[in-house]
């Protein structure tokens, strides 16, 4: 089953911002065994560059475990990312809902996000870009100085949309 990750936020003098760089980045989820329906409370990190081989040995995936409760080995994988360039979101997405990642599940529901490190944002007003930028509290502020004014990513929010 494959779930969107979709991202929406506010937006202050910022042209885009992307996981940067896609390979590396990180992300932060949880999910729950579609078998049982156990969630557990930490956060798993999901990164292209970290594959296993899957537990009934049909190729690999970006996470693979084992459900504690109900045993059922289950995977997910990081889709639609052939040329390794992240999905931007940008001034026109402003505070609308955006597809940012797509998740192939075999046995899990992702169940939470946490935004985390790793971002690249580039100001609207200026050329500068803000590398490794990390937002605390789902929140970014900063000041470019070359375009003398504030930016900010707020408000972030997230939600899976499940594939049909």
């Amino acid at each position: 089953m494959k779930f969107d990750l979709q991202i929406k936020g506010d937006l202050e003098n910022v042209q885009e911002f992307v996981p940067s760089p896609l390979e590396t980045f990180e992300w932060h989820m949880k999910f729950k065994c579609a078998g049982c329906g156990e969630e557990k409370d930490t956060y798993r990190v999901i990164s292209l560059n970290d594959t296993s081989g899957t537990k009934l040995g049909r190729g690999e995936a970006h996470l693979v475990e084992t459900c504690q409760f109900c045993r059922h080995a289950n995977n997910a994988s990081i889709v639609g990312f052939e040329k390794a360039v992240g999905i931007p979101y940008t001034e026109s997405d402003d505070g609308t809902f955006k597809t940012v990642c797509t998740f192939d599940c075999r046995g899990l529901e992702p169940t939470g996000f946490r935004f985390g490190g790793g971002y690249r944002i580039a100001s609207s007003k200026s050329k500068t870009v803000f590398n490794d930028v990390t937002f605390e509290d789902n929140e970014w502020t900063d000041y470019d100085e070359e375009g003398k004014e504030s930016i900010s990513v707020l408000n972030l929010e997230y939600r899976f949309v499940r594939r049909k």
